[in-house]
């Protein structure tokens, strides 16, 4: 919930193009991420023995693409939806999730957790948003 509210106070209160909070995040998670790959998994020490082929580097190329792309529409939507719409979107794209995971897999949640979140999905489904406010003249 903070991590919502903080990011449509940012988006709202500082004059950005959409492409600055989509770099200040992944910059700023630059330095975990290559804290955790050499410091407390040792996966630097995976690389060497790893095969780049010109498909696995091109899957690796359109992975990096989507997920910029991901990190760009949802900077996008927190402009222009409010925090509580963004959690609610968020929440209602686990359907794939939910789809997948009954189809593809033979570990999944309980009856009881998948009509809990069957609930939740129907009940962000009714969510409507509250008209925003007009800007302080």
């Amino acid at each position: 919930c903070f991590e919502m509210c903080f990011g449509k106070h940012i988006v709202s209160s500082v004059t950005m193009h959409v492409s600055g909070p989509v770099w200040y995040t992944n910059v700023l998670g630059m330095p975990f991420m290559l804290f955790f790959a050499f410091f407390v998994n040792n996966e630097h020490t995976k690389l060497p023995q790893a095969h780049f082929t010109v498909s696995s580097t091109g899957l690796l190329i359109v992975s990096c693409i989507i997920g910029v792309g991901i990190s760009y529409s949802g900077w996008h939507c927190r402009s222009v939806v409010t925090a509580t719409t963004y959690t609610v979107v968020g929440v209602m794209n686990k359907i794939l999730t939910l789809v997948a995971n009954i189809l593809l897999w033979d570990q999944h949640s309980s009856p009881q957790g998948l009509a809990f979140l069957c609930l939740c999905i129907a009940s962000g489904a009714m969510y409507r948003q509250a008209p925003l406010r007009a800007p302080p003249p």
